[in-house]
């Protein structure tokens, strides 16, 4: 008789109808079962449509089979990539605004079909241009205060997050490239900023690039 050990969270409680409907769509692909104890009725749930599911046979199976990478994944390639220490961990979902400004990285296959998108904080979209060039602390700490990139730091984020398309590239997955950067301050297309604020598959991240700071980062599956 095999033991399976299993460190992972005990369940995962799906409320939003976005986040429903990928669970329901990981439970087809035989990764995900609905948990035996519900959640509407609970002491802070009330809506009727909502589940709770298990992954399967463990926890590490749900965000495996939606194409997002770990955290651990997203923390090695920046940290091959700029050559200094980097810190990831999970944060709230986020998206750029016109009040919290941040660079969009748009991915497509070689059909040109939207696959993914990236998008970055101003202080992260900062903190990776400045880091990959080797640009001193305090003339990135001026850009920060300026709330715009140079050009010579937009090139450094375009090749930061054009490396960054390995995240999506999967065997037997159709290719991935980066196809279009939208720098702060120049907001992308509408029905881009809809998907970086739609629930679903995405990674929200905290990402520390040590001597330069920290910023928020989105990995979004479309």
């Amino acid at each position: 008789r095999e033991i399976r050990f299993d460190h992972g969270a005990q369940y995962v409680d799906a409320v939003a109808p976005d986040f429903i409907a990928l669970c329901d769509r990981l439970e087809r692909k035989g990764v995900a079962t609905q948990y035996p104890w519900p959640i509407f009725g609970s002491s802070y749930c009330d809506t009727p449509s909502a589940k709770r599911f298990v992954g399967a046979p463990g926890m590490n199976a749900m965000p495996a089979a939606s194409g997002l990478p770990p955290n651990m994944v997203v923390r090695d390639i920046l940290l091959d990539m700029l050559g200094r220490d980097v810190k990831v961990g999970p944060s709230a979902p986020w998206a750029p605004s016109a009040r919290d400004l941040g660079a969009v990285a748009v991915y497509v296959d070689d059909g040109m079909r939207l696959r993914a998108l990236i998008s970055c904080s101003l202080e992260l979209s900062v903190a990776l241009a400045a880091a990959i060039a080797l640009i001193p602390a305090k003339a990135a700490l001026e850009c920060l205060k300026e709330g715009r990139l140079t050009e010579d730091m937009v090139e450094n984020l375009n090749e930061v997050l054009n490396i960054m398309a390995a995240l999506f590239n999967r065997p037997n997955k159709p290719h991935v490239k980066l196809h279009a950067l939208h720098v702060p301050g120049s907001p992308p297309p509408d029905d881009l900023s809809g998907q970086l604020r739609a629930f679903g598959r995405r990674s929200d991240l905290m990402v520390e690039v040590v001597g330069y700071g920290s910023g928020r980062l989105s990995l979004v599956i479309v």
